[in-house]
């Protein structure tokens, strides 16, 4: 008889630290020893003066400006599409302008009248007051040193 192999199974986390070693950083690190490699080869290419730094100069700018190209006409295709739709925005704007401008006024027109029943006893109290003070001032005057 054979000897029962106990079997380890891995937890969901191993798994995961597993598959990110393998996907994640085993290609970083490659590639980052790909781009140190060709660093190393065009700095010795350029001491040792080899012909082949002065036919890759010019790749190696166009490859530096094409992203940037890309990425300006990228940039400029999104603000031609924010002009465009603000010139749409516009066309609608006088209609939606009166409509607001309109809810506008009803809502000051509200304000209005609820302050003013808001400030009417307050002002109905303070001109009985001042009725009554210059009633009692015209029977009994104040006398001035």
């Amino acid at each position: 008889m054979e000897p029962v192999r106990k079997v380890h199974r891995l937890s969901a986390l191993e798994r995961h630290h597993r598959q990110a070693a393998w996907q994640i950083w085993v290609p970083v690190i490659l590639a980052a020893a790909l781009v140190i490699t060709l660093f190393v080869f065009s700095v010795l290419a350029t001491v040792y003066n080899y012909p082949i730094s002065k036919t890759l100069a010019p790749v190696a700018v166009i490859w530096v400006l094409l992203p940037n190209c890309f990425g300006g006409l990228f940039t400029l295709a999104f603000l031609g599409g924010l002009v465009f739709t603000a010139g749409k925005l516009l066309q609608g704007l006088p209609q939606l302008g009166n409509r607001v401008l309109h809810a506008l006024d009803r809502l000051q027109a509200l304000v209005q009248a609820l302050s003013d029943r808001l400030a009417s006893p307050v002002l109905t109290v303070n001109g009985w007051i001042a009725g009554w003070s210059k009633l009692w001032e015209s029977i009994w005057p104040k006398r001035t040193h």
